[in-house]
């Protein structure tokens, strides 16, 4: 059987240090077309490749977001179905600091997904934090949502399952203030 050929970002991936993911980056602000090969190694969900992958994808979308675009519909659908927890936070991570232009459909999966996360103990801090805000900044935009993630959010400190909660306290604090004052204008 005839090996895969292999592809220039996968033959670059050789570790997870950040010095083999700065050169990696490199390669693709150079020839942005290698973006495709990067993602298309993180959705394959194999460790530690798409792992490292993952990580390449999150650092240059985050210095280029439009590399993502033609990728972030199928991204942000295949969230839940990676195993690998490290391609979700990655992925959560672009997602919670990038302004990014979302479908109805996309901000309602994210919405679903997120609300899932953000209270499971099952799930690393990390996805927790990130799906927090994700959640509070898609808040900023539907106001309709905010009860919703103001329960939750104490529901989470309640059962103490964040770990640190500096970054919960400050949605609570910042959403009772909103909701009292019906602030509901879009940000």
């Amino acid at each position: 059987m005839k090996k895969k050929k292999e592809s220039m970002i996968e033959s670059i991936l050789v570790d997870s240090s950040r010095a083999v993911a700065d050169m990696a980056n490199s390669v693709i602000a150079a020839d942005s077309a290698l973006f495709e090969e990067a993602w298309e190694l993180m959705m394959r969900d194999e460790y530690p490749l798409s792992m490292r992958a993952a990580r390449v994808v999150d650092e240059s979308a985050e210095k280029h977001p439009a590399l993502i675009k033609p990728f972030l519909d199928e991204t942000i659908r295949k969230l839940t179905e990676f195993r690998i927890v490290g391609i979700r936070r990655g992925m959560l991570r672009f997602l919670s600091r990038t302004k990014l232009h979302l479908t109805p459909v996309q901000r309602g999966y994210l919405i679903d997904t997120c609300f899932g996360w953000m209270n499971s103990s099952e799930e690393a801090i990390a996805i927790r934090y990130y799906s927090m805000e994700i959640l509070f900044r898609i808040s900023r935009k539907e106001p309709g949502i905010r009860n919703e993630l103001l329960a939750a959010l104490e529901e989470g400190l309640e059962k103490d399952i964040y770990g640190y909660p500096k970054k919960p306290l400050q949605y609570i604090k910042t959403l009772s203030r909103e909701i009292r004052k019906g602030e509901w204008e879009s940000r």
